[in-house]
């Protein structure tokens, strides 16, 4: 029962963050892209969407691992469990910033 009431709260906190990034107050509909440079305008707002995304999940996962130590109640396999959750997050969330990174060096490299 634990178990499904944190999905559905989580569930509600990821649908009520991911709408309000959607939402794009526009005068006029979007143009065709025109241009190279459109381009990679498109390419770098899916980039920040994924890069929040991930963000938000790395956060979400982190806060698992605490709630996973803390109802460990010293037993070794909830503990490890717990710690290979929060190493997880981390390793992810360092992966997340690097590719981020290296785009951003590609970008610059490129002159753009």
């Amino acid at each position: 029962m634990r178990k499904k009431i944190f999905i559905l709260l989580m569930s509600v906190c990821l649908v009520s963050i991911l709408t309000g990034s959607f939402v794009f107050a526009q005068d006029k509909p979007p143009e065709i892209i025109k241009n190279v440079g459109d381009i990679t305008k498109v390419l770098e707002n899916v980039r920040n969407v994924l890069y929040g995304i991930a963000t938000f999940i790395v956060v979400i996962m982190i806060i698992w691992a605490g709630i996973l130590y803390m109802t460990a109640a010293g037993e070794p396999e909830k503990i490890s469990k717990a710690k290979k959750a929060l190493i997880g997050a981390v390793i992810g969330g360092g992966i997340a910033i690097i590719a981020t990174g290296v785009i951003a060096l590609i970008t610059n490299l490129m002159g753009g």
